[in-house]
């Protein structure tokens, strides 16, 4: 088009060029100027160049209409999104290398988006899987976002987005928390006693401003429950307390009555032996915390297991020599109904920590003049169970759930009395998680209790 106008404009150019030629050579006077002017031929020159205006103006109201359409054209490409470097364009069209470029920029856009799409679901999800409720409020006191440990924190509702918080949290320490990082623009982080389900848990609140820009920002909640490690702390705290009492009585008594025997009571044969008596069973229960707390030690270190032929009977008759003390000091009656040559093949060292502390538990917790049995139940294919009972104080149904727990301790005034640091029936039963078994207790209080330990048959190696 562009060139039908340069051609129309050399036609004007030549022609008034031909115009003031004429003028040039004509005499300026009025008579022969009219006379020139009545010409046919100059009235034919002006229509010709009025012609030519009229036509050039119409190119370029034509020329102008048609780029408003070809750019309403791509308009409408890019809004329904297609991509323009997909030859919807015709090459010759004085806007394809527009269109090519709009279309690299709408290419680059789409991956972009779609690469931040992919990183928001990857950021969400991995929100759902750690451990620490999560929070997001605007500078609008509005719930943005929140993982599902948090809303099990506050017990949302599937109306809580972009609600107020304050319709949903309820905590008042909570609320504090919020407001004091709002009027200081600073972090905080405070530990909070919060209900949730009815259970009062003890929760690390973690308060952390965002800004975004001078008026608007975000606040996010981090929320963490202690409970479970502050229950660890408070038995790791009960365990060192019964732990120092358990090794600062018998030392006692070991230093006290040695140096009664040196000061000169070994002259006296019936106090003497009174006294290595007590040393002994005080270094006795020493020996046997030293056990325990060695036992605890190892059992997470996961070592395989060391399996050989074991002769049950011997085992169990050589615990109970280590206890032959405190067995005549209650009078307590011990029966062994195991075959003397029964022999099973299992891992002698973790057998002996499971032997070792529920015959001692049996001997601590019964009554005096009680009695003991032990026993096997030798008769499945794949598995054999160790039975332990006692006539002792038994442990109530409460107490059956928590047994195993590490410094547990069923009656602490009892077990004061009767020593013990809370680590038996825990090294029980890792062990036999140690040998992929089981433990089952019955009990009644004041009537005793039977502890069955199925371990499976273990192979010669």
């Amino acid at each position: 088009m562009s060139k039908i106008r340069l051609v129309l404009l050399n036609i004007v150019l030549v022609l008034i060029s031909m115009l003031g030629a004429v003028l040039i050579m004509v005499d300026f006077k009025k008579s022969v100027l009219s006379e020139f002017l009545e010409r046919e031929s100059w009235i034919q020159i002006i229509i010709a160049v009025v012609v030519l205006v009229v036509l050039d103006t119409g190119i370029d109201l034509w020329n102008s209409r048609k780029q408003r359409k070809e750019i309403e054209r791509l308009n409408k490409k890019i809004i329904e999104d297609i991509k323009l470097t997909d030859n919807v364009i015709d090459k010759k069209n004085p806007y394809y290398e527009l269109s090519q470029s709009i279309g690299y920029v709408q290419d680059k856009q789409n991956k972009l988006s779609k690469k931040y799409d992919k990183r928001k679901r990857e950021y969400l999800s991995l929100l759902e899987y750690i451990d620490i409720g999560i929070l997001v409020i605007d500078y609008k006191d509005r719930l943005t976002m929140s993982n599902e440990l948090g809303k099990d924190f506050f017990d949302f509702d599937n109306e809580w987005k972009n609600q107020d918080y304050q319709n949903y949290i309820y905590n008042l320490d909570v609320r504090k928390l919020i407001e004091q990082v709002k009027l200081t623009k600073e972090d905080k982080k405070k530990q909070i006693v919060l209900k949730v389900d009815t259970v009062q848990k003890i929760v690390e609140v973690s308060a952390i401003y965002i800004p975004i820009d001078s008026k608007r920002y975000l606040i996010m909640l981090m929320l963490r429950d202690l409970t479970a490690q502050k229950e660890v702390e408070k038995k790791q705290l009960d365990f060192v307390g019964n732990l120092s009492h358990e090794i600062k009585t018998p030392i006692t008594a070991i230093t006290g009555f040695s140096e009664t025997l040196l000061d000169g009571a070994l002259n006296d044969k019936e106090v003497s032996k009174q006294f290595i008596e007590i040393i002994h069973d005080e270094s006795t229960k020493l020996s046997n915390l030293v056990d325990d707390m060695i036992t605890i030690s190892r059992l997470n270190e996961h070592e395989n297991l060391n399996i050989e032929l074991v002769n049950i009977f011997k085992l169990v008759k050589d615990t109970l020599q280590l206890f032959s003390h405190e067995i005549e000091k209650k009078r307590l009656n011990v029966r062994i109904e195991i075959d003397e040559e029964l022999s099973l093949y299992c891992d002698k060292l973790k057998l002996k920590h499971i032997i070792t502390n529920l015959i001692q538990n049996a001997i601590r917790y019964n009554l005096e003049n009680g009695e003991i049995k032990i026993k096997v139940q030798n008769d499945k294919k794949n598995e054999w169970v160790f039975v332990i009972s006692d006539t002792g104080i038994g442990i109530s149904d409460e107490d059956k759930e928590r047994i195993f727990e590490r410094f547990y301790r069923v009656d602490k005034s009892h077990s004061k009395a009767v020593g013990g640091t809370g680590l038996g029936l825990a090294v029980v039963k890792e062990s036999v998680d140690a040998l992929s078994g089981r433990i089952k207790v019955k009990s009644q209080i004041n009537k005793g209790t039977t502890f069955y330990v199925i371990l499976p048959r273990f192979k010669a190696r």
